[in-house]
């Protein structure tokens, strides 16, 4: 997909959201942009948090010394989306992702909302390791 060398399907975005934070561990720390998607925001306050016990902050990240200022030493994960669902904040995916790699953290890119019709975020940043891209097929196909 886009050029990537791997891609797999799963039925719903939702299911998408959980295979990707079902890579961190108890002692990681998860960095998201304020303005993540409503249903992702829920499921990390209502069940990914009480349930892993696993720390995570939002940020606003339209501000790159902002969101530097959120990551922690043990952040392993970023989780971002650009625009974002529903102020369209828009973010500098590539500066984020060289800063994930030069902490080796990974980066999430939900790319949803803009679908890669329009932009196509993998591209972008597809030099940096460790990136997993989420999208909605319903977008993609129309």
């Amino acid at each position: 997909m886009e050029g990537s060398n791997y891609a797999f399907a799963l039925n719903c975005g939702l299911s998408a959201v959980t295979a990707a934070l079902s890579l961190l561990k108890k002692e990681d720390h998860l960095l998201t942009v304020d303005d993540v998607y409503g249903g992702t925001q829920r499921y990390l306050r209502k069940v990914f948090g009480p349930q892993t016990g696993i720390d995570w902050d939002m940020t606003d990240m339209t501000s790159f010394e902002n969101f530097k200022k959120g990551f922690k030493k043990n952040t392993t994960m970023v989780w971002v989306e650009s625009p974002t669902n529903p102020t369209l904040k828009c973010l500098d995916i590539k500066r984020i992702a060289e800063y994930c790699k030069l902490k080796g953290a990974l980066l999430v890119v939900d790319n949803t909302f803009m679908s890669p019709a329009l932009q196509v975020s993998f591209r972008l940043i597809s030099k940096f390791k460790f990136i997993l891209q989420i999208l909605e097929s319903v977008k993609t196909r129309c």
